[in-house]
């Protein structure tokens, strides 16, 4: 496990919001939870650049907003989100449909 915890990762996803080069983002098996998920959905909403994102092995929470932010992400190809929280897997399954 990295040395990432939430409060930090709510500050580098804010900071992805205006990064107009990083493409790729590997947050993985960090201490990132809720506080970074609203960073990442608003990062999403104004982010041109990225294409993937690891979020895999932290407590990351899949929200509603979250998922409709990458489904809207126009650069977005692959996020990770194996051992992640799941909020709504109702959600999840029809995403992944």
């Amino acid at each position: 496990m990295n040395k990432i915890d939430d409060i930090n990762g709510r500050k580098i996803l804010k900071a992805l919001s205006k990064n107009e080069h990083l493409q790729f983002l590997d947050l993985s098996s960090n201490e990132i939870a809720s506080q970074s998920a609203g960073g990442l959905t608003e990062a999403l909403k104004e982010n041109k650049s990225i294409k993937s994102i690891d979020l895999s092995n932290t407590n990351f929470p899949m929200t509603k907003e979250l998922m409709l932010a990458i489904e809207e992400s126009p650069s977005l190809i692959n996020i990770d989100l194996r051992e992640t929280k799941v909020l709504d897997s109702k959600l999840l399954f029809i995403y992944i449909l």
